[in-house]
């Protein structure tokens, strides 16, 4: 069975199994993803402040720092969602509370602005997901888990693959820098890069539309 890298990995391992048994793949098959998400033992913290119609959670999660937005750029990337009325939760690892910290200097202590990096397992980080009416984050298993959650997601792409490893189907937005040497991530190699490009090119207003547009598809699914 052909592996190939232009597509969404797991229609490479569905493949295996259609192929192999000679099975008819449906072609809703993304719709049938789900992951059930019981609620934890121990909440992060209450949220009684933050309704899931109005919530975007903000993933810090990457592999490597070439996937992530500058701190200024992401900064004012919340300050305008605030301004549009919605409400930040930032979630991500231990190793990204320096990240997050920065963040936080940027932002400043406002009401609706929490942030959860490095104080959540992974458990608790997908009830905070299941919380959201949305999960914008980089190229990321979070967004995989968001995904899986039932959780519309913008992921941001720059070295990597999109079409191999973005969330499929009409809830999910991608936002990327169309330059040519963009992508560049090969079977988990990423070339050295001296001005990362391709995430500094990303501007506020294309990722915080695809955030408003995202967010307003959830809220009619939360209505129905």
């Amino acid at each position: 069975v052909a592996y190939r890298q232009g597509s969404y990995e797991a229609e490479n391992f569905l493949n295996l199994l259609y192929q192999g048994l000679g099975v008819t793949p449906d072609p809703h098959w993304c719709q049938w993803l789900r992951l059930d998400i019981p609620e934890p033992a121990v909440r992060p913290v209450p949220l009684q402040a933050f309704d899931r119609s109005n919530t975007v959670s903000v993933s810090l999660s990457a592999s490597i720092a070439q996937r992530r937005l500058p701190v200024r750029v992401l900064s004012e990337v919340v300050m305008r969602l605030f301004a549009t009325g919605l409400r930040v939760v930032l979630i991500g690892g231990a190793h990204e509370q320096r990240y997050a910290r920065a963040i936080e200097r940027m932002v400043g202590v406002r009401p609706g602005f929490l942030s959860l990096v490095g104080r959540t397992d992974l458990r608790q980080t997908a009830w905070v997901l299941k919380q959201s009416a949305c999960c914008l984050g980089f190229d990321s298993g979070i967004i995989h888990l968001a995904m899986l959650a039932g959780v519309p997601t913008v992921s941001l792409f720059g070295p990597g693959r999109s079409e191999k490893w973005a969330p499929q189907g009409q809830f999910h937005r991608v936002v990327k820098a169309a330059l040519a040497c963009s992508p560049c991530t090969s079977f988990s190699y990423t070339p050295f890069c001296s001005d990362n490009r391709c995430m500094q090119s990303l501007s506020v207003s294309s990722i915080t539309d695809a955030v408003a547009d995202v967010v307003r598809l959830s809220a009619r699914e939360i209505q129905r």
